[in-house]
């Protein structure tokens, strides 16, 4: 299972009834992981779509009733169910704006790379569409990652996918940055993962992805 958040996401809260729509995938959006979804990738959608929370299996929300493509993108409309604790709890923080974004789960079929190791996903198997908190950090909370974690090239490979990288990205920064990114958290003082990335972004200089 692969995992791809909207970046700016488009929330509607219709009524009490729990109703909302959004868009569970933009087209031609570059995300963190650079990914893009292209057109037409969702357009063979066999099976029900579960609507989750943080893409948890364990915590499903309601149902959507309506997925399709149109221009812009994945669009999804559906029903919390009102009458769990949680569907109350997650709606009340969407109509808040606490909570904001959604993320699709799907089994990628068909992509190609481009120049610039852009990897464009030209058709992909749909599972679910979640209301998250962090797009595309929905395996582990980032936020919770520090350096101290961080010993080995494995770890640090890790840390990469969590933080919303490719898996062939997280490799290639592994095995080109990783001795200068440790030396680097011995030189300033990396705590958090807000700093990681920022170390990571200055990396991206010397590594070619």
């Amino acid at each position: 299972m692969e995992y791809l958040a909207t970046g700016d996401f488009e929330f509607k809260a219709d009524s009490t009834d729990g109703r909302i729509k959004g868009y569970g995938a933009y087209y031609g959006n570059i995300d963190r992981g650079m990914d893009v979804i292209r057109q037409g990738a969702f357009s063979d959608i066999k099976r029900s779509i579960k609507m989750l929370y943080q893409h948890n299996a364990s915590k499903l929300l309601g149902t959507w009733d309506i997925v399709k493509e149109d221009s812009k993108g994945l669009l999804v409309e559906g029903n919390i169910n009102m009458n769990t604790t949680l569907g109350r709890d997650v709606y009340e923080l969407a109509k808040s704006g606490a909570l904001s974004d959604m993320s699709v789960g799907f089994k990628t079929q068909d992509y190609e790379y481009d120049s610039q190791s852009t990897r464009h996903i030209k058709k992909a198997e749909l599972f679910e569409v979640s209301l998250v908190t962090f797009p595309m950090n929905e395996k582990a909370n980032i936020l919770s990652v520090k350096s101290s974690d961080i010993e080995n090239e494995r770890d640090f490979e890790h840390f990469l996918k969590q933080a919303g990288y490719s898996n062939k990205h997280a490799k290639i920064i592994t095995t080109h940055g990783f001795k200068t990114f440790m030396q680097k958290k011995d030189d300033v003082e990396v705590t958090d993962s807000d700093n990681i990335l920022k170390a990571l972004q200055d990396l991206k200089i010397s590594v070619t992805i």
